[in-house]
């Protein structure tokens, strides 16, 4: 395997970085554990955008694109919003924030299939997201603990959520229990 570029500690800082392909594009998403700023790649190492975050001290617990590779999620950890950086051309991206009327986000991950952000808490409650609606659903009680982790099928729009409770709910792109 061939090597095309390395990002080093001076930009990400020491420690564990986060970083997330744009499905149907060029850029490659990466942070460090200093959560200052996420910065953008193109394929050949070249530092294309570098997107503030609101807060510079705390790190960022995930980074997922949208299935068309227009929005890119960021969650910083003690957070209670979703930042969403869109990545349209002609205005070189803006970043807008989401929020969750909720206590502390947990998880994110956009859907496979559609344009649906899933966003866990750590009360356990799951925020739906459209982003072509611009619609957010609020369900609480989808789990009685934190949301830890998820998945979205590939075949279909379904969600799988794991949480601290030990359980493992599936829901429809809607919120509902299948």
């Amino acid at each position: 395997m061939k090597k095309l570029f390395s990002v080093g500690p001076q930009l990400l800082g020491s420690g564990p970085a986060l970083f997330a392909w744009q499905p149907s594009g060029p850029l490659l998403a990466t942070t460090g554990p200093s959560g200052r700023a996420v910065f953008l790649f193109d394929r050949h190492g070249t530092q294309v955008r570098e997107i503030s975050l609101p807060s510079s001290t705390a790190p960022v617990l995930a980074l997922d694109w949208d299935c068309e590779g227009e929005v890119l999620a960021i969650v910083q950890k003690g957070d209670t919003v979703v930042h969403l950086w869109w990545s349209d051309t002609a205005a070189g991206g803006r970043l807008e924030t989401l929020e969750t009327h909720s206590k502390e986000v947990s998880f994110i991950r956009w859907a496979s299939r559609s344009p649906v952000l899933a966003v866990g808490t750590v009360k356990g409650a799951l925020v739906l997201y459209n982003k072509r609606t611009r619609r957010k659903e609020v369900i609480v009680g989808k789990h009685s603990k934190r949301i830890t982790t998820g998945c979205w099928s590939q075949s279909s729009d379904l969600l799988a959520l794991a949480g601290e409770d030990r359980y493992v709910t599936i829901s429809t792109a809607e919120g509902q229990n299948v």
